[in-house]
């Protein structure tokens, strides 16, 4: 169309040369518009633009438009197309959500949202309060370590590496049940269980038996103590069944120097004990294993060197670990010592500024360095009696961590 609005062409030959129908004062202006107008042929919506020359003049004007009844028939039109493509949509959105929802159960038995809520509090609390050490490995890595785990084991805080276990939990191997693991500090109970559809995932649990392994090691310095009285009772029962025999028998001279020899004998044997060996616990271990090495007609000799000060509490173990360690020495020299020719020598030497020494030599033929390398390891014993195999390892590996050392002689 012209500026003023002539029209040049038209759908309706009829309307050409007339005058249009619409607001043309911003396309006059050199701006394009649209609008909703009716016109000749209806209501409509157009866009009229300028028609500029080389100048930037405004020469002319071009209005483009469609009906809104043929925007309705093209609607109407495509209603089917876009109706399939919904249901299309909303089919696969519901195959979607069933498919997901079906592998989220089959992901958590079963278990909706707020369940699994209340299992995690649940498992989270339990997990933080329960008295053992839990550890969950899962395809070589260190899934879930519980506070006890962490304190049991000494681990650092944040995420686990498999290299913070100690050695024996690092390689798989579930189906343990109540294996004891010997720490630097510590004497532990592992059971490993796998995780049932989970391949390479397993359970640990870890329970604390130091202070039962400590409880047993007092309760086996109490039965050395005893077994000590009882050989002394029974030997003063024998001493004293012969005097009282040779009284009867008229020979009361010779009972009495039977009685005082062998008084003399015992009385010098507490006498040096106790002024060389200051401690009472340990006074007591030697007379009770001289009595008993006796009855078994083994040789039982403490050596002149030994000597403990009088002011034990700077010693590296006290009265009832020296007790057991020294008890638990000799009771496997009376096991080992030759049948032939038995005998046994103990030497208990500690100065002032020095290490504590406690040997037991025996007739034995002793242990070859494999075997002793053998003997520090936890459940080993050349004995067959059960429970035995343990004492060597808890001691050298407490003593390891300390003052002390063990080596074979």
């Amino acid at each position: 169309m012209a500026p003023d609005g002539t029209r040049f062409t038209h759908t309706d030959p009829r309307q050409i040369g007339g005058h249009y129908l619409g607001t043309t004062e911003q396309a006059l202006k050199g701006q394009t518009h649209t609008e909703f107008y009716t016109g000749t042929l209806g209501r409509s919506v157009r866009t009229i633009a300028p028609v500029r020359d080389g100048a930037g003049r405004v020469v002319g004007l071009v209005a483009a438009g469609i009906t809104e009844t043929t925007l309705t028939a093209q609607w109407r039109h495509q209603i089917p197309v876009i109706a399939a493509i919904s249901l299309a949509a909303l089919a696969l959105s519901l195959a979607g959500t069933w498919l997901i929802r079906r592998r989220l159960l089959r992901q958590t038995h079963g278990l909706r949202p707020d369940q699994l809520r209340v299992m995690y509090e649940h498992h989270d609390a339990v997990l933080h309060s329960v008295s053992e050490g839990l550890l969950v490995l899962e395809r070589g890595r260190v899934a879930l370590a519980n506070d006890e785990a962490r304190r049991l084991l000494a681990l650092p805080p944040g995420a686990v590496a498999l290299s913070d276990l100690p050695e024996f939990l690092r390689a798989a191997d579930p189906g343990v049940r109540d294996e004891v693991h010997v720490t630097d500090d510590r004497v532990l109970v592992v059971s490993r269980s796998p995780v049932a559809g989970a391949s390479g995932s397993e359970v640990v649990t870890i329970r604390d038996r130091t202070e039962l392994q400590s409880t047993l090691g007092e309760l086996s310095s109490l039965k050395v103590l005893t077994d000590s009285l009882r050989a002394q009772a029974h030997e003063a029962a024998n001493k004293l069944h012969t005097v009282i025999t040779m009284v009867e028998m008229g020979r009361p001279a010779d009972a009495v120097t039977f009685a005082t020899d062998e008084l003399e004998l015992s009385q010098r044997l507490v006498d040096r004990l106790s002024s060389e060996v200051r401690e009472p616990a340990l006074v007591a271990l030697l007379l009770g294993k001289s009595a008993q090495a006796h009855e078994r007609g083994t040789d039982f000799t403490v050596t002149v060197d030994s000597q403990l000060p009088s002011d034990t509490s700077h010693l590296p173990l006290s009265g009832r670990e020296m007790v057991t360690v020294l008890g638990n020495l000799i009771d496997n020299a009376m096991d080992a010592c030759d049948r032939d020719e038995p005998w046994i020598e103990v030497t208990v030497h500690c100065e002032p500024g020095t290490e504590l020494l406690m040997r037991v030599a025996d007739s034995g033929t002793g242990m070859d360095p494999e075997t002793f390398e053998n003997a520090m390891r936890r459940g080993y014993s050349t004995k067959s009696a059960p429970g035995t195999g343990w004492a060597w390892p808890w001691w050298h590996r407490w003593s390891s961590g300390t003052v002390a050392r063990c080596r074979p002689m």
